[in-house]
């Protein structure tokens, strides 16, 4: 579930749908936009349509947390619904059904940019940094995570740590739907993608 089709939401989607991939062949990707950051309800809603689609992972590019919720709400009424968080670490917020949350390290920024000040440093406006720079990560494993997860997610990030992965940032191209077809009323990702590198970052735009 998106808040709104823009480059920032299809980067995640891009890269939910590749990370899902590695391990699942027969994924098919479906996104909801709700056109909101912070309405709870729509968000709730949509992820109650997207549990009776049969959707069994969930996750969100969204300022709150009903989609947890939801999930967790659904599994401990006996469905197999899991969820992947966003911004922090969620698991509080559904204990069964939390795989993981993608978590954003904001101390990093922040200790880099009073570092610029404080030295008269000139910084770039639009900062990135990711696994290396340890700006990003991904928080503790759920319960419901299957054994040897850990180990598996370790490795993935060493290798993305160390730039050996094929592709570590993903991105779509001027904000265009890429790769992304309407079928009914939802999106679903038709299997096309090219990698391409800005500066030294490799990364895939789906096509």
């Amino acid at each position: 579930m998106a808040a709104e089709a823009n480059d920032d939401a299809h980067a995640d989607i891009n890269a939910y749908y590749l990370g899902v991939k590695a391990v699942c062949k027969k994924v098919v990707l479906q996104v909801e936009y709700i056109d909101a950051w912070n309405n709870s309800d729509a968000e709730a809603t949509a992820a109650g349509d997207l549990i009776r689609s049969g959707c069994v992972v969930l996750a969100s590019n969204t300022d709150l947390d009903a989609v947890m919720q939801m999930a967790e709400n659904a599994k401990e009424s006996g469905k197999c619904v899991y969820a992947v968080g966003r911004n922090s670490d969620m698991r509080q917020m559904a204990g069964k059904a939390a795989l993981t949350s993608v978590v954003s390290v904001w101390s990093v920024y922040y200790t880099e940019l009073f570092d610029a000040k404080l030295n008269g440093r000139y910084m770039e406006q639009n900062w990135n940094g990711g696994y290396a720079q340890g700006a990003v990560t991904i928080s503790t494993l759920g319960k419901s995570a299957s054994s040897g997860t850990g180990d598996r997610v370790k490795k993935t990030e060493e290798k993305i740590k160390k730039e050996e992965t094929d592709c570590i940032f993903f991105n779509t191209c001027a904000g265009r739907n890429s790769g992304i077809r309407k079928r009914t009323g939802a999106i679903a990702y038709t299997g096309a993608f090219r990698l391409t590198n800005i500066g030294n970052i490799p990364i895939i735009i789906l096509i």
